[in-house]
């Protein structure tokens, strides 16, 4: 069951999942989707099973591996559960960064580092080439027109480099596209995703090599029968750029709330507001709510209720409240926290 299996990924952690686009209770689809926007999950592998006309939507949705339905024979499975495993028992993500502004490389190499990945760092076309036939890597991280080189070019040169599927290209824009210049787009030898920001080009990175992310360091614990150092440099700087990109991910989203759920309903954010500026992005909801259930609401005709059909969800529900994390996911939150 799709609801079961978002539950059973965050108690078990497991270390890879095998994922059927067709499920008697949910679509296979939305399953993945809240994976990849789970915090506790988007790092797991995962291999879609479907049929071939899946195959690209798979990847661009975040699938590191892919089964065309009918299954020709156990063969098939056993060499995607093979190298699933070899990639997951790997002690070392490898990736290959070709930036063009000196000050993003720098911070992105400093963050992938501090997440234990080894980056290879080149500045040329010729390095760039020298290093795909020298190293095997799980993701390339390059900047719109490096080295003049063009899609074509760098897909020809990375076709060697996929082993489960397409490989992982992030690519950096950091201006408007320039008139007549060639797009980047995914096929069958790598999978794109560009971004505008070295923070979002750090977050895409991770995803792209099913990596969690560690975030801010927690707070040291003073030790009466031991003497504490300050943090070095390096380590203070670390905690620093780990801040910022949390703060980051939560920039430009405000925070509303609501004792009742009807209010909550009715304060949802509309687009014609003064500005064109949404009072919030982001919604929490109280399985339980102190006025009707919080997980259906009555406000199917009410147009605010509509605009907030898309509208990212936390619930928090009791721990105590069995089924009540399924009933939730299923309902459309991405993901639950359990109230004390």
């Amino acid at each position: 069951m799709g609801a079961g299996a978002l539950t059973l990924a965050n108690q078990y952690k497991p270390s890879a999942i095998t994922l059927d686009m067709y499920l008697p209770d949910m679509d296979g689809w939305r399953v993945l989707d809240r994976m990849k926007q789970d915090l506790g999950a988007r790092h797991i592998p995962v291999c879609v099973i479907s049929t071939d006309d899946s195959r690209e939507r798979a990847f661009k949705s975040g699938a590191m591996a892919f089964v065309e339905k009918p299954i020709r024979s156990k063969e098939v499975l056993d060499e995607m559960l093979d190298k699933l495993r070899a990639y997951v028992v790997r002690p070392q993500r490898n990736v290959l960064v070709a930036l063009k502004d000196a000050a993003a490389r720098k911070e992105l190499v400093a963050q992938v580092e501090e997440e234990q990945i080894h980056a290879v760092v080149v500045r040329s076309t010729e390095k760039f080439l020298q290093a795909l036939e020298e190293e095997q890597f799980d993701c390339v991280v390059i900047e719109d027109g490096f080295g003049n080189l063009n899609p074509h070019d760098c897909k020809r040169a990375l076709q060697d480099q996929s082993t489960l599927g397409p490989l992982p290209l992030v690519v950096l824009r950091t201006g408007p596209a320039t008139e007549g210049r060639t797009p980047w787009t995914s096929d069958d030898t790598v999978t794109v995703q560009e971004v505008q920001t070295v923070p979002r080009l750090f977050d895409q990175t991770l995803m792209a090599l099913h990596q969690t992310w560690r975030g801010c360091p927690r707070p040291s614990v003073r030790c009466s029968t031991s003497s504490t150092r300050p943090a070095s440099r390096s380590r203070q700087a670390g905690a620093d750029r780990r801040r910022r990109h949390a703060q980051h991910l939560r920039a430009g989203h405000g925070a509303g709330g609501a004792r009742h759920g009807h209010r909550l309903v009715r304060q949802r954010p509309r687009r014609d507001q003064p500005g064109g500026q949404r009072p919030a992005d982001q919604g929490g909801a109280d399985g339980h709510h102190d006025a009707g259930d919080g997980r259906h609401g009555d406000h199917e005709g009410d147009p605010q209720a509509a605009a907030g059909k898309n509208l990212p969800m936390i619930a928090v529900t009791a721990k105590a409240m069995k089924g009540d994390r399924e009933k939730c996911i299923e309902a459309g939150p991405g993901t639950t926290c359990p109230s004390r």
